[in-house]
């Protein structure tokens, strides 16, 4: 699920820039066809670009990935020390914690800096993928509170909801990235 995400949150970048570039039989589709856009002068391609590159779109989505991989590998330590027969150290607990609130932060961050409107169908998935991940994080932190609470049943539920939300958040990205290739093939 995890490198699910990850790849999805690179083919969404690429696919805006690339699919909106200069050679793209989108390129000149100005206003008109992104009437939500703020910038009415401005094609979709270079709306596009310049949200990927310079207003911090692939950056956001590159580190939005590392942090799902990052709780995918607290998750693990979590289970191993659970595996082993006794609860996890304050430690990784601790870790996981900060790991989901810099998740919940990134999601945040992302969801403040939306694509551009021109793309038909990507925008409202991709805030809807952010949401999931920052209500993944707080069932992640969730989990980890009732783990230190010896809440076994409550961690369990918990992590179930953070599957779930990880879960959508990635079908979400997987929309908007359908809609992204829509719209290059236009």
């Amino acid at each position: 699920m995890v490198k699910s995400i990850i790849a999805i949150c690179s083919m969404v970048v690429a696919g805006l820039v690339a699919g909106c570039g200069s050679n793209s039989p989108n390129a000149g589709k100005t206003a008109a066809h992104a009437a939500a856009s703020t910038n009415t002068s401005a094609s979709c391609g270079t709306l596009s670009h310049q949200w990927a590159s310079a207003g911090g779109g692939t950056a956001g989505l590159t580190a939005l990935g590392r942090d799902f991989e990052t709780l995918a590998r607290d998750t693990g330590r979590i289970a191993n020390a659970f595996k082993a027969g006794s609860p996890p150290p304050a430690a990784i607990l601790t870790k996981t914690t900060d790991d989901a609130s810099q998740l919940g932060a990134q999601a945040q961050t992302d969801l403040a800096n939306l694509p551009p409107s021109c793309v038909p169908g990507e925008l409202a998935p991709y805030r809807n993928a952010m949401a999931e991940a920052s209500q993944a994080s707080q069932d992640m932190t969730a989990s980890v509170n009732a783990v230190s609470a010896g809440n076994d049943q409550g961690a369990i539920s918990d992590l179930s909801a953070f599957d779930e939300a990880t879960g959508k958040a990635s079908s979400d990205m997987t929309t908007a990235t359908s809609a992204i290739d829509a719209y290059n093939k236009a």
